[in-house]
């Protein structure tokens, strides 16, 4: 009967849970025995195991690119003087509240940036835009 089970374990070892089959085998069962059903289930588990060990690594690599990124963004400067003007309303900032653009050069009242957010928002969601 054991023989049976062993050739089940070695043919059917990828859908066996591998702990729960070695507790229920007797306990003379004979490592060399045990080959043909270990061998591939360990190969399995330790490529698993560096995958996911990769999988970590490029999370951790992206994370620190992005940790640069927002570091070098952090990093500029705008400088907002008397005669600095809002790019969409062509009035001064003064001491208004302001948005910087990505670019990093065009600077807007806060306000206009929101109000042009909202503009995008409702063209994007138009009934008459769908024709």
């Amino acid at each position: 009967m054991l023989d049976k089970v062993l050739d089940l374990l070695s043919k059917r070892w990828e859908r066996i849970n591998g702990a729960q089959a070695l507790r229920l085998l007797p306990r003379d069962t004979k490592l060399k025995n045990l080959l043909p059903f270990l061998g591939p289930l360990l190969r399995k588990s330790s490529e698993a195991n560096r995958n996911f060990s990769v999988i970590k690594s490029l999370r951790e690599s992206e994370n620190l690119q992005v940790k640069d990124e927002l570091y070098k963004q952090r990093k500029n400067i705008v400088k907002i003087t008397s005669d600095s003007m809002c790019s969409l309303c062509n009035k001064k900032i003064g001491t208004s509240v302001f948005a910087v653009y990505p670019n990093g050069k065009t600077i807007v009242h806060f306000v206009c940036f929101k109000d042009s957010q909202n503009m995008k928002a409702v063209v994007k969601g138009s009934p008459l835009r769908k024709r």
